[in-house]
């Protein structure tokens, strides 16, 4: 069987989303990813010297090789599958944070933030996009959070134009986090990719179909065998 690891079943994939800090769950990523180019390398090596084995038939050779090639990767999956749940965690708590300035708790800020909801509603568009402007550049999250908790019809505003609101504020607070994120996310894709990939090249190191023909036959055989010690 012929089978050429991808060169997207590599840790530099990751590695070029890292901004040279400790980010903990993109080093997961990483070592994943490097893990899973070992072990579908060491598992190409393995189905190697096992199908060449001509003391035993074809199908035997070939079983024998996919079970210890798709055992090894399974290594690489199980740190794959943890390090992408890790990072899918990471970039949840982000969004989290960044969606807005948290909703009022007492009765007096509702009410001062639902007349200022009443006073954008009646201004002229450009007016409330600069005071809205003003807002995020000033701090003012009062503001920006009785626009950010409530519907954007009740500030005049569109559903896009609501998302940039909350994109600027979140821009001017967590800068760090939203680069972070988009990172994370990127390398998640990436790991999630190789993982594919890595499976799909140990499945190609050997005959599946020949596998399955022979066992059906071995069944068979048995069950003949098993009919006439009956009879």
């Amino acid at each position: 069987m012929n089978a050429t690891l991808s060169p997207s079943v590599h840790e530099a994939m990751v590695k070029r989303h890292m901004s040279g800090d400790d980010d903990p769950a993109m080093l997961a990523l990483h070592d994943a990813v490097k893990l899973a180019r070992e072990m579908a390398t060491k598992a190409a090596q393995t189905a190697d010297v096992v199908l060449r084995n001509t003391l035993e038939t074809a199908p035997q050779r070939h079983r024998k090789a996919r079970a210890a090639s798709f055992e090894l990767i399974e290594r690489a999956t199980k740190a794959l599958d943890d390090a992408v749940k890790t990072a899918q965690k990471e970039i949840a708590t982000i969004r989290t944070r960044t969606k807005g300035p948290p909703p009022c708790k007492d009765l007096l800020t509702e009410t001062r933030q639902r007349e200022l909801r009443e006073r954008l509603a009646m201004l002229p568009d450009d007016r409330r996009k600069a005071i809205i402007a003003d807002a995020i550049r000033n701090g003012d999250d009062l503001l920006v959070g009785a626009i950010l908790n409530s519907p954007p019809w009740l500030t005049a505003l569109g559903e896009s134009e609501t998302a940039l609101v909350r994109h600027n504020w979140a821009i001017k607070h967590f800068a760090g986090d939203l680069d972070r994120a988009e990172r994370l996310q990127k390398a998640l894709v990436d790991a999630e990719r190789a993982g594919t990939l890595s499976i799909s090249f140990v499945d190609g190191l050997t005959d599946a179909q020949l596998i399955q023909q022979a066992e059906t036959t071995e069944r068979r055989a048995a069950e003949a065998l098993a009919a006439a010690g009956k009879s």
